[in-house]
């Protein structure tokens, strides 16, 4: 996705992924690893997240991911 939005790979960023019961539980128990591992500020679960790209998760499952540069 930070390819996509032309981010470079230090970029900070600010992830919103749509809140699904699916995934829930992986997200409040890795928050921190993600965060990290994709150099993201804030990791935020939202009904429709802006700007998102539709990516598939766990069987098909298709789940809207939205990246934005985050503000220093």
């Amino acid at each position: 996705l930070r390819k996509e939005q032309g981010f470079e790979i230090t970029d900070r960023i600010k992830v919103s992924i749509e809140d699904h019961a699916s995934v829930l539980p992986a997200i409040e128990s890795y928050v921190d690893y993600i965060a990290n591992e994709v150099l993201a500020n804030d990791i935020m679960l939202v009904a429709n997240p802006t700007d998102a790209i539709s990516v598939d998760l766990l069987e098909g499952l298709p789940l809207n991911i939205g990246v934005k540069r985050a503000v220093s």
